[in-house]
């Protein structure tokens, strides 16, 4: 299993700074799991504790007995690094980290989360944040977050989405399960010290139960990533729909602050992914609606220009991959 899928679809899954306290930040996702009815097996891990509801609680990750696909991090940020060093120790494939402190507090935190980056990168695990909600596979019931919006129905769907925003994606799938419109994936991806927007999308997309991508960006840290994405997602026959913050100056900085990424030019944006089939929406709620026309009915048939065949979704125009045969 490699350390992507190993992320969304994970068979085991250990969390690190467990609590018996379901109300709290560290207590919450052992709480989802448990309730959602996860199929995987799950390790708490905390010293202050013998068990965890029905669970054995174990004093560190080495004393965990088998292999870890996921380990969730739900510790203060001067323990992160060590903490993954210690994974990677034990083969750990793959850490999602709750944890801030980290690049959007400044340079102290940019030092910081360097050291988490390192660790992770020599520890050969993949890592989603740090700062981030974490992630939900709604196929699987991997509900690997301490977002409240867990704590409603979490159906599985065609649409796989991801955003650089925890508060603005969370208010996004909120807006999804009112309109009845199933998100099999939500991944915050946060500070993006390894696992970005790009990747993380990708694996989506690869998914055959997904028919649709939809995302939340604030920043790109890899332009040519995201046009490779918009190509991958023309070949799958996957229409994959982008709202992006940062159209003015205050825009863009505000996004800086809030993920310690810098906010790419909206002009440049527009020119690249231009031509490459990936239809960008004007809000949230104009993103939602176009995703649920792509959810709900088939793509266009037929011939179009070139190598493109057209459909108008309101006032945008969206390029899909014409049919063999067509000139």
């Amino acid at each position: 299993m490699n350390g992507i899928r190993a992320l969304l679809n994970p068979k085991t899954i250990a969390i690190l700074g467990a609590s018996a306290d379901f109300a709290k930040v560290n207590g919450r996702t052992l709480k989802y799991l448990l309730e959602k009815g996860y199929a995987g097996r799950i390790f708490p891990v905390n010293p202050k504790y013998e068990t965890i509801g029905p669970l054995k609680c174990y004093p560190d990750i080495a004393a965990v007995p088998g292999p870890v696909d996921l380990a969730v991090v739900a510790l203060l940020a001067r323990l992160v690094a060590g903490a993954l060093r210690d994974l990677g120790r034990q083969g750990v494939k793959s850490a999602v980290v709750f944890s801030s402190g980290f690049a959007e507090t400044g340079a102290a935190g940019r030092a910081l989360e360097a050291e988490v980056v390192a660790a992770a990168r020599e520890s050969g695990l993949r890592l989603c944040g740090p700062n981030c909600l974490g992630l939900i596979n709604a196929f699987d019931q991997v509900i690997a977050t301490f977002g409240q919006f867990a704590d409603g129905d979490t159906p599985a769907g065609p649409v796989g989405f991801v955003t650089q925003s925890g508060a603005f994606g969370t208010a996004i799938a909120a807006l999804a399960r009112r309109r009845g419109l199933g998100l099999g994936y939500f991944v915050n991806t946060g500070n993006e010290g390894d696992v970005d927007f790009v990747q993380a999308m990708r694996a989506m997309l690869d998914d055959s139960r997904i028919k649709v991508g939809a995302g939340y960006i604030e920043g790109l840290k890899d332009g040519p990533g995201l046009l490779g994405l918009a190509d991958f997602a023309l070949e799958q026959g996957k229409p994959l729909v982008l709202t992006k913050v940062g159209k003015t100056g205050a825009g863009a900085r505000a996004a800086a602050s809030h993920t310690g990424a810098l906010a790419g030019a909206d002009h440049v944006f527009d020119g690249a992914i231009r031509g490459h089939g990936i239809v960008r929406a004007r809000n949230e709620e104009h993103m939602l609606d176009m995703v649920e026309v792509f959810a709900n009915c088939g793509l266009p048939g037929g011939c179009g220009l070139g190598r493109l065949r057209w459909l108008w979704v309101g006032n945008v125009q969206v390029g899909q991959p014409a049919p063999p045969g067509c000139g």
